[in-house]
């Protein structure tokens, strides 16, 4: 049976390296579902945009405005008319409401969602409602962020939800002497934080608990990679103030195939975040066994399993991560990270992604 896998973002030249690594990583989800499927991933390009043509990908002209008509893209799903439709995102409503117009009614159609929130302006949101209305499923990496379409009328039927994560990660732990060894990092308790410095991510929340952590005489190093750095001259200030030069490191930007050593040196995972669609620096933090203490929030609880594989702290309160912090005193790390390791195999790994999300179409089929 066909699966076609949609993506209606017109990629150009600045998205095409991020995707094509996210692409050759979630297509060995995708591998678990055969032999049931044939999968085959259908993408748009921008004008003048020719990237490297693979077996399973076919691009399509477009662009990335609200009401672009991807006439080519639907005509060839007209003439392929598959079984299954995955389609990524709730932005692009017009997209889905004309590629509905080009299949069969017999073809099911499931969206997954990546951190998007309905529409405030009430023109575009009344065309999510329509176009929407139409999918036989839903893929959330928590129920729980479901709610702002259930509560908008985008999504009306609860029994169309589905728990899945957005995506996974090939890493895998290394033998943790060899990583410090590798990144030239001391013999104490080491802290990561992977993320962008935003008001979002908060790293202030996270440095208030670590004064509060050096306060009460412990031993400790926070090291911090990011990619961008709306508050870095915050956080710089906020380190020489408070006196935590020696406790932390701003790192900075770094190879990403160097992270799967940084999160094995490491001991725990922080993270602060608001809002996530999911995490993929916490599924890769967790993969390598890397224990996480984050912020308590839908995403973050699903893929801990409401703390049952880390920590979870009330987002913005400095004071609550720092009871957090104290606590790992009392905890058996190393048979905690081997626990986190196996969680994330069994239930966040590219395997067992691509195994539900194969269930949950096979059922689709059957209904």
């Amino acid at each position: 049976m066909k699966l076609f896998n949609i993506l209606f973002l017109a990629i150009g030249p600045s998205d095409f390296k991020f995707l094509e690594y996210r692409h050759r990583i979630d297509s060995r989800s995708y591998l678990a579902m055969k032999p049931l499927f044939d999968v085959t991933h259908l993408k748009l390009i921008q004008a003048r945009f020719k990237p490297p043509s693979r077996s399973d990908e076919r691009f399509f002209p477009g662009k990335n405005k609200f009401f672009h008509l991807p006439f080519a893209l639907c005509l060839y799903l007209r003439r392929e008319a598959p079984e299954v439709l995955m389609v990524h995102g709730f932005t692009f409503p017009v997209q889905l409401l004309l590629l509905r117009c080009f299949t069969p009614k017999t073809t099911k159609l499931i969206i997954q969602h990546h951190a998007e929130k309905p529409f405030a302006h009430p023109v575009k949101r009344w065309f999510q409602k329509k176009a929407y209305a139409q999918a036989d499923a839903f893929l959330f990496a928590s129920l729980a962020l479901a709610n702002p379409f259930l509560e908008q009328g985008i999504i009306k039927d609860k029994r169309r939800l589905h728990e899945v994560m957005e995506g996974s990660t090939l890493f895998r732990p290394l033998p943790k002497a060899e990583a410090r060894a590798r990144l030239n990092m001391p013999n104490e308790t080491v802290f990561l934080w992977v993320g962008r410095l935003d008001a979002n991510k908060d790293p202030l929340t996270v440095l208030k608990a670590m004064r509060l952590l050096k306060e009460a005489g412990k031993q400790f190093k926070l090291y911090m990679i990011y990619g961008t750095n709306e508050l870095e001259e915050k956080v710089r200030n906020y380190i020489q103030n408070e006196g935590l030069a020696e406790n932390v490191a701003l790192i900075g930007k770094t190879e990403h195939d160097m992270l799967q050593s940084w999160y094995s040196a490491a001991d725990y995972f922080v993270a602060a975040s608001y809002y996530e669609g999911s995490g993929i620096a916490l599924c890769e933090a967790m993969a390598c066994g890397c224990i996480p203490i984050v912020s308590n929030i839908p995403s973050f609880a699903t893929m801990t399993s409401q703390g049952r594989y880390g920590f979870l702290f009330e987002a913005g309160n400095e004071s609550d991560l720092f009871e957090k912090l104290l606590a790992l005193q009392q905890l058996d790390a190393e048979r905690m990270s081997a626990s986190v390791v196996q969680h994330f195999q069994q239930h966040l790994s590219l395997e067992a992604i691509g195994k539900r999300f194969g269930s949950i179409a096979g059922s689709l089929l059957r209904e």
